[in-house]
């Protein structure tokens, strides 16, 4: 890509919300409700960058995704149960391990925090993957697998960036400590879209390194 579409891409707005409202589906995700540190970075990020083309986070909805599973109209109960008892026994064969979270960054839409190493998001996926790929539907592909990152807010209107949002983020970025957080468990989640946010109902927690 020449440099000038580079800058045009980076610099546009993407409205993250144009999808229906409901249930998305079943995802892994890494959860971080007893990380009062990564909580207080992305307390500061939101306060120091409301923008009205933003909508913040909430914190108890922090979350990294680690994979889809399949929506909710293909995957039967059977099929979900096989599922977690694969992930089961994959994940009692894997170690918990610390992520580094930090560089606070822009797409399109989001604002974001990066998470390294992406190699133990990787391991983690491939430990899930097997029991997963199973519930994609035949005319489905694996959805395209994004770098591991912790969204702080998500972007609600289409345009083009201007730099004093920009030259913000780059101030807060330099500001801010990394965090580092523990993963010792995965947990199986439904997934629904509320108007400018997300939630879902807790299926299961997975534990790494010892079985259940």
């Amino acid at each position: 890509m020449a440099a000038t579409e580079a800058a045009a891409v980076s610099s546009q707005l993407r409205n993250h919300w144009t999808k229906p409202l409901g249930g998305v589906g079943y995802y892994w995700f890494l959860t971080f409700e007893d990380s009062a540190p990564l909580r207080s970075a992305v307390r500061e990020c939101q306060s120091r960058l409301a923008f009205p083309q933003y909508d913040p986070v909430p914190l108890e909805s922090l979350h990294l995704t680690v994979g889809r599973i399949g929506k909710t109209g293909e995957v039967s109960p059977g099929r979900l149960r096989a599922i977690q008892a694969s992930a089961r026994r994959g994940l009692c064969e894997m170690d918990p391990f610390e992520l580094t979270i930090g560089a606070l960054r822009r797409v399109s839409a989001a604002l974001i925090f990066d998470v390294t190493p992406a190699g133990n998001i990787d391991q983690l996926r491939t430990q899930l993957g097997a029991g997963t790929i199973v519930a994609l539907s035949e005319p489905d592909a694996p959805p395209k697998r994004h770098p591991p990152h912790v969204t702080v807010a998500y972007g609600n209107s289409d345009g083009i960036a201007s730099p004093e949002l920009d030259e913000a983020v780059a101030t807060v970025d330099r500001s801010l400590r990394t965090v580092r957080v523990e993963v010792s468990e995965v947990s199986m989640v439904l997934l629904y879209r509320r108007r400018a946010m997300y939630s879902w109902d807790l299926i299961e927690r997975i534990p790494l390194g010892r079985s259940i």
